[in-house]
């Protein structure tokens, strides 16, 4: 086991990132006991244009490139979010925006907040370039990567996807060595296609990728999909399907503890719901309340699953559109929800809720 040294760089990096732990921490019980009122985390898609064709997400056919707020439309809508803590960027591919190295060091240097984002990995000279240039413990990158070579390029619709990726992950496994911040690959598995996990893992381990963050085929980006269907995802995946999937990863530890005891967490409520129809364990959804998202021209929606705008911030009050009557009213949706368990969502509610803890007692 690597011991740490007092004082070393290594130690003061960890030092960082649990002080923002801890200060999550604080706003839950704040938050629980009515004294504070705006989120804690938003999810932000800076823009929704994408490079890749991939299966069951049509997001690439929206030409929205006209309808983004700028640079300073993004800051003075981040500026009044006095709360924030966590923010995590996705898309569309966010790479695309030629100033997200200028958004990413407002959020990261200026305002000090935990950044997690999530890329496809296809444009590995900006993702290089951004990285090296911004690494610091506060930054998590998450690149997209399902599986290895012909079953990959299918999947995301572009000749050469795996290996333009990989590319990217050794580029960042390189700056990785030097500057300390935190990578990850997304694993999508999909039904019937367990063995990408196997396929990968070698890989990824000899580029010196120690996290990989596994989720099962879903609907979420599927326009066509009603909510419902979008929230009960997991009754079409094979009950079989998950167990090899389950058996499959079993060998796989994130290096993270705290990202680990949020994972087997949000393993464990799909398992039972997978196999036994059991929703539990559960937790009580605080969208639009201690979290959001947002999207490029500056609407609100109230998660990946309610995805109808419903206001919009951009050149706006934020305390004035937070507590409207709009917002208000799809609060009240909120609280009738039946629920979901995507990770997206399962992890921003259970960590404030408290549930994620958990995860210690789950394997």
């Amino acid at each position: 086991m690597l011991s740490l040294q007092p004082g070393s760089a290594r130690e003061k990096d960890k030092m960082i990132v649990n002080s923002k732990f801890i200060n999550i921490l604080f706003y839950g019980a704040a938050f629980h006991l009515g004294m504070r009122r705006g989120p804690y985390l938003v999810t932000f898609l800076p823009t929704l244009r994408c490079n890749a064709r991939c299966q069951g997400c049509d997001i690439w056919r929206i030409d929205k490139s006209n309808d983004e707020m700028t640079f300073e439309e993004i800051k003075s809508v981040f500026d009044q979010l006095t709360d924030l803590k966590v923010v995590k960027i996705t898309g569309g591919e966010p790479f695309i925006r030629r100033d997200l190295p200028d958004i990413l060091n407002y959020l990261l240097n200026e305002r000090k907040i935990l950044v997690q984002v999530t890329s496809n990995g296809f444009l590995t000279d900006q993702i290089r370039r951004t990285v090296q240039e911004l690494a610091s413990p506060m930054l998590h990158v998450c690149i997209s990567l399902d599986g290895i070579r012909e079953f990959v390029d299918t999947k995301r619709g572009i000749p050469g996807y795996y290996d333009s990726v990989i590319k990217t992950l050794g580029a960042l496994a390189k700056i990785r060595k030097k500057k300390k911040f935190y990578i990850a690959v997304n694993q999508t598995v999909f039904n019937h296609a367990t063995t990408q996990i196997k396929a990968l893992l070698p890989v990824l381990r000899d580029i010196g990728i120690e996290n990989i963050h596994y989720t099962m085929e879903h609907n979420l980006f599927n326009r066509s999909a009603s909510e419902k269907d979008k929230k009960n995802y997991w009754k079409e995946i094979p009950g079989d399907q998950f167990t090899q999937f389950k058996k499959s990863i079993g060998e796989v530890t994130l290096k993270n503890r705290i990202r680990d005891i949020a994972y087997k967490y949000y393993l464990k409520g799909l398992e039972n719901r997978i196999l036994s129809g059991c929703k539990k364990p559960d937790f009580k959804c605080t969208a639009l309340k201690s979290y959001f998202r947002l999207n490029p021209n500056g609407e609100i929606l109230t998660c990946s699953v309610m995805n109808k705008p419903v206001a919009n911030l951009n050149n706006k009050d934020f305390i004035e559109v937070w507590e409207s009557h709009r917002v208000e009213n799809a609060r009240n949706k909120v609280a009738s929800c039946e629920g979901c368990w995507f990770g997206c969502e399962v992890i921003p509610n259970a960590t404030i809720g408290g549930n994620i803890i958990e995860g210690l007692f789950y394997y």
